[in-house]
């Protein structure tokens, strides 16, 4: 017999960064780029972010969202255009 807590749906864990969150990694990271002699702590306190999203991005081992998104993408804008019109029709 199991555990009742066990047969519990669980929380489901946050891995990426939500659309405002990304951004303010996008603009300090633009900021670290124009004044390289500020830490990437200090620009993290500045723009209200946490400082390891901050190197993740510099290092590149994390995209910008937009770009991420547009690489999921399975239809052309073009597609996606001829597609909603006809399903407008």
């Amino acid at each position: 017999m199991t555990k009742a807590s066990s047969m519990l749906p669980r929380k489901p864990t946050k891995n990426s960064l939500s659309e405002t969150e990304s951004r303010r990694v996008d603009a300090a990271v633009a900021f670290l780029k124009r004044y390289p002699d500020i830490s990437a702590r200090k620009a993290a306190t500045i723009y209200n972010v946490n400082p390891s999203s901050i190197q993740k991005r510099l290092l590149g081992q994390t995209r910008p969202q937009e770009i991420s998104a547009r690489d999921k993408q399975s239809l052309t804008p073009t597609e996606e255009e001829v597609l909603t019109k006809w399903a407008l029709q």
